[in-house]
C-alpha cells in the first residue's frame, strides 16, 4: 500500500447522539501506522472516520489523532462489520489510545474502540422468539447469551465463553452478530470490575471483624495474634499440601526457563492457594511468589515470581517444592515493585535487582556462606537464633493471623481466613519474622496502639487488581508507606499480607 498523506481538515469533532447507549469497548492495534507521521499518546481521544472512497477497502475506517491528522486505520477484521453499522446509523464509534504492555514491547499503538448503540440500532438487542433463517437464528442464540450475562457474576466464565464463541465468528454472519461476539471480552472485564468493587466493600466489612489478641513478646519481637469470629473452613488446598498429595506440580515454564515466571499445574478438585512470599526450591533456581494467587482446579497457570538464588541457573530437579517464606522487608519491597510494574505492563514482575540486594543483606546479616547466593542458606545459618523465638512465642490455636512488630517498627502482617491455614503455614512463615528480629538489638514490647493504627489504615488503601494474575479477586494495598497483597474468594479474605515499606 502506498503512503497516504494525513487528513488535515479544519473542522470540529462530530458528536454522538446524547441518548446513545454504550455497548462496550474493543481493544485493538492501530493498523498501518508505519505509513503515517501522526503520533498518538496513551489517553488521547481519537476520531474514527469512515473512508468509503478508499480504493483498497470500501469498509475502511481511518483513525485521526487529536489534531485531526491520520494515524492509521481500524484493522479490517473489525472494520468489515463496524463500517456497515456506522453507515446505517445503527451505532456510533469513537476511541482513545490505550495504556498497554503490548505497546511497550513493540512499535505499535493500541486503542479502545467505544461502541454506542443509536436509537436506530435498538433492534440489534431485540429478542425474537421465532427467527427466520439460520443467520438470524444464530444472532438470536448469541443475543440470548448476551442478555443472560446481565445476571452472571463470574468474569472468568464470560472470558472463557468469549474464547469458545470465536468459533462462531464466520464471514457470512451479519455485522450485528459480529459486533456482539467481539464485545463479549468487554462484558467479562465489566463483570470483573463489578465483582472487584463489591469485593472491596466486603473486604472492608470483613476487616472490621478482626481483633488483636493478647500480645506475645520475646527479646525484641512482639506478635499480636489476629482473631476473627468469622473464621472459615478452607475450601482450597495449600501448595505444599497439594504437592505432597501429588495433586500439584510446579516447574519451569519451558526447557529454557524464565526467571520471573513458573508454571503451576493443579490436578486437584479444589483451587490451590499460593500465598505471597512463599519460597519454591528446585529446578533452575529458587524463587519466591510475588503476589497471593489462587489456581483454579484442574488447570495450568503461569505465576509471577522473583529469584532468591542469584548464583544458580541449572537444574537440580524437574519440579519445585514449597519451602520457607521470604523475609518481611524483602516481601514489602517486592510487593510494591510488582504492583507498580503490573499497573504499567500488566505483569506482576518485581524489581529483581532489589530482591537480590535484599537476599544479599540477609546472607550478610546471618554471616552465611552460600555458593549460589540463596536466601535459604541464611535461614539455615540462623536456625539456632530463630528457634529461640519459636520456643518462646506460641500462638493461640484460634488465631487466623499475626501482626508482628519490633519496638516501634511494624515488620508485617499475615492474615488468613482459617486458623487451620495459619497453623499449617506458621512453622515456615514464623521463621522469616524471627530471622528479621534475630539480628536486631533488644527492643521494648510494642504497645497496642501502633498495631491498631496499622489495622485501621489497611481498609482505606485497598483496591482490586485491574489485571489479575489468577482466580478470585486479587487485592492491592498501597500508599506511600505500606504495601500489601491479598485475595478475596468465595466470600472470604483468604489471605492478606501487608508491610510497612522502608527504603533498603
Amino acid at each position: 500500500m502506498p503512503a497516504v498523506k494525513p487528513h488535515e481538515k479544519s473542522r470540529t469533532r462530530r458528536r454522538r447522539a446524547p441518548a446513545a447507549k454504550l455497548l462496550g469497548e474493543i481493544f485493538t492495534e492501530i493498523a498501518g501506522m508505519q505509513y503515517y507521521d501522526a503520533g498518538v499518546s496513551p489517553g488521547d481521544r481519537v476520531q474514527l472516520e469512515r473512508e468509503p472512497e478508499n480504493k483498497f477497502d470500501a469498509n475502511a475506517i481511518r483513525i485521526e489523532n487529536k489534531n485531526f491528522h491520520q494515524a492509521g486505520h481500524v484493522p479490517r477484521r473489525i472494520s468489515s462489520w463496524l463500517a456497515p453499522l456506522i453507515d446505517s446509523g445503527e451505532v456510533w464509534a469513537e476511541g482513545r489510545v490505550a495504556e498497554s504492555a503490548k505497546a511497550q514491547e513493540s512499535d505499535k499503538a493500541f486503542i479502545l474502540i467505544e461502541i454506542y448503540l443509536h436509537k436506530k440500532g435498538q433492534h440489534i438487542l431485540r429478542r425474537d422468539d421465532d427467527p427466520k433463517g439460520v443467520l438470524e437464528g444464530l444472532h438470536q442464540a448469541v443475543l440470548a447469551i448476551w442478555s443472560g450475562i446481565d445476571r452472571w457474576t463470574d468474569g472468568d466464565t464470560v472470558s472463557a465463553l468469549a474464547t469458545r464463541l470465536k468459533a462462531l465468528d464466520a464471514e457470512d454472519l451479519p455485522p450485528k452478530t459480529h459486533m456482539l461476539l467481539a464485545l463479549f471480552k468487554h462484558r467479562a472485564w465489566a463483570l470483573r470490575r463489578r465483582a472487584g468493587e463489591k469485593a472491596i466493600e466486603d473486604v472492608r466489612d470483613s476487616m472490621k471483624e478482626i481483633k488483636t489478641g493478647r500480645a506475645l513478646f520475646y527479646h525484641n519481637l512482639t506478635i499480636f495474634p489476629l482473631l476473627s469470629k468469622k473464621a472459615h473452613k478452607p475450601d482450597y488446598l495449600l501448595l505444599k499440601e497439594a504437592i505432597a498429595k501429588k495433586q500439584a506440580e510446579v516447574r519451569e515454564v519451558s526447557e529454557a526457563g524464565s526467571i520471573p515466571e513458573l508454571l503451576v499445574e493443579n490436578r486437584a478438585p479444589l483451587p490451590i492457594l499460593i500465598p505471597e512470599g512463599e519460597i519454591l526450591i528446585g529446578a533452575k533456581q529458587n524463587r519466591t511468589v510475588n503476589i497471593t494467587i489462587l489456581i483454579r482446579e484442574k488447570t495450568r497457570h503461569i505465576i509471577p515470581v522473583s529469584c532468591v538464588e542469584q548464583g544458580r541457573w541449572s537444574l537440580t530437579s524437574r519440579t519445585f517444592g514449597a519451602s520457607h517464606y521470604a523475609t518481611p522487608g524483602l516481601r514489602g519491597r517486592k510487593i510494591a515493585s510488582s504492583q507498580a510494574h503490573r499497573r504499567t505492563t500488566g505483569r506482576a514482575f518485581s524489581d529483581q535487582g532489589q530482591v537480590w540486594a535484599d537476599v544479599a543483606r540477609s546472607l550478610g546479616a546471618a554471616g552465611a556462606r552460600s555458593m549460589t547466593g540463596s536466601i535459604t542458606d541464611a535461614f539455615g545459618t540462623a536456625r539456632k537464633r530463630t528457634e529461640k523465638y519459636s520456643k518462646k512465642l506460641v500462638l493461640p490455636k484460634e488465631a487466623v493471623g499475626v501482626l508482628v512488630t519490633s519496638g516501634e517498627d511494624i515488620l508485617g502482617m499475615d492474615l488468613f481466613d482459617s486458623p487451620k491455614t495459619l497453623r499449617e503455614i506458621w512453622p515456615r512463615l514464623s521463621e522469616s519474622y524471627f530471622f528479621e528480629a534475630a539480628f536486631r538489638g533488644k527492643r521494648k514490647k510494642t504497645a497496642k496502639t501502633p498495631a491498631a493504627d496499622f489495622l485501621k489504615v489497611l481498609p482505606s488503601i485497598v483496591r482490586f487488581a485491574e489485571k489479575p494474575s489468577g482466580f478470585g479477586q486479587e487485592l492491592e494495598f498501597s500508599n506511600d508507606a505500606y504495601a500489601g497483597s491479598g485475595l478475596w474468594y468465595n466470600g472470604r479474605l483468604c489471605h492478606l499480607s501487608a508491610f510497612k515499606v522502608e527504603p533498603a
